[in-house]
């Protein structure tokens, strides 16, 4: 789950802030079972929103640890722009050539999956026309009963990480488009 915006920060601090009218005629602040529900988040998130606001009356999330992050969201998008032009570029070559400063080939690779682009092999082959579809279905609607046919798979494997393919970054659904096809 994301994390709260300062807008949602201040936002749950100013529900449980208003006071609702019980029955007997007091006053009684919102219940943070409902700022949760009308947020849809966690009641855990609220509890400590609640309990760092009356701690330190601010709202805003405190520095976190851990590493900076290298790029610039406006890095990431000319990253994803770079690779969507060119779906044959590796990460492990263009890396340095992207930035002026060194940026590791992980980075751009954890950039291209949180754009949902990730390696695949190309699709290699004859696209498939309408005719040529009929009949492979007709064909596999008249072999739907053989029986004693075996078929296999016939899957590569690797015991090292380079194993010499080439490989493209594209999102589902893109395996047929002109731009992932490899030159057969």
């Amino acid at each position: 789950m994301p994390r709260l915006t300062n807008v949602q920060h201040e936002r749950a601090v100013r529900m449980l802030q208003k006071r609702n009218v019980c029955r007997k005629g007091m006053f009684a602040e919102t219940s943070v079972a409902d700022v949760a529900r009308a947020l849809g988040y966690s009641q855990w998130v609220i509890y400590d929103l609640r309990a760092r606001v009356q701690q330190t009356s601010i709202t805003a999330d405190r520095p976190r640890p851990g590493r900076p992050r290298m790029t610039s969201q406006a890095d990431d998008r000319h990253i994803v722009l770079r690779y969507l032009r060119n779906h044959f570029m590796s990460a492990t070559a263009k890396s340095n050539e992207l930035f002026r400063r060194r940026v590791s080939t992980q980075t751009i690779r954890n950039r291209l999956r949180t754009a949902h682009l990730h390696a695949r092999r190309p699709y290699v082959g004859t696209i498939l026309t309408k005719f040529n579809r009929r009949q492979r279905q007709q064909w596999a609607q008249r072999h739907l009963r053989w029986t004693g046919v075996v078929f296999c798979d016939e899957s590569r494997f690797t015991l090292r990480y380079v194993d010499g393919r080439k490989r493209i970054w594209r999102r589902c659904g893109e395996r047929h488009a002109q731009c992932s096809e490899a030159d057969v």
